[in-house]
């Protein structure tokens, strides 16, 4: 939101849109964002396993109880169906992120300044405060019909489902629930895609006018 408001407000993205079109314009930032994203958690993926390797080496020689604690977490992560877990990882990752990031592209092509964005902020980072709060609540009772919904519900899915896979699948998330999950995931994406694309083919060159609801629609 703030790189194309920063481009907007400088008019830079006036010359850009000479040369590209603007939805190519939005998908750019998405996917250049969406890299960097990535990158960053390829990094602390490396050194986080580096990290871990290092510590079970010193710990195994000097204490081997606690190494023993390291062997029963080793032994809880195999249970847990890593594979699965970073396939259903990825998805919501991905899909979030495009969901999300395209809506706030599109709120930044329609404000000059940001204190006019908050009103078009608000509600989409509710819901994914209300998933993050409410995270406890879900690991205590993962197949419950709160955890269920929230798995389903585009703007709280891609938090939610990550957390109930780790649980097991399927003993606690049937892999209806998944199919079902991905599949409301994909349509909203496809949606947000396509209803930002349109606000923001004309919200990038719309000035000197705080937006309303209305203008959006």
């Amino acid at each position: 939101m703030r790189s194309v408001m920063e481009e907007k407000v400088n008019r830079v993205v006036e010359l850009i849109v000479s040369s590209v079109k603007p939805v190519e314009l939005m998908f750019g930032k998405l996917i250049g964002i969406l890299l960097v994203a990535l990158t960053q958690f390829i990094i602390w993926l490396v050194l986080g396993l580096a990290l871990f390797k290092a510590t079970t080496i010193i710990i195994s020689a000097q204490d081997m109880s606690a190494y023993n604690e390291i062997t029963t977490v080793l032994q809880g992560l195999k249970d847990l169906n890593l594979g699965l877990w970073l396939v259903v990882f990825l998805f919501f990752f991905l899909t979030g992120y495009v969901f999300y990031g395209a809506m706030f592209a599109a709120i930044g092509s329609a404000v000059d300044v940001e204190t006019d964005a908050q009103q078009f902020v608000w509600p989409l980072t509710i819901p994914m405060l209300v998933a993050l709060m409410t995270i406890q609540v879900l690991a205590v009772n993962p197949g419950g019909q709160y955890a269920v919904w929230m798995s389903i519900i585009p703007f709280t899915s891609p938090i939610v489902m990550i957390l109930r896979v780790s649980f097991g699948v399927p003993q606690v998330v049937p892999y209806w629930q998944l199919i079902v999950s991905v599949v409301v995931m994909l349509i909203s994406v496809w949606l947000a895609v396509w209803l930002s694309a349109k606000i923001f083919r004309i919200g990038i060159l719309f000035y000197g006018k705080r937006p309303t609801y209305r203008d959006l629609i």
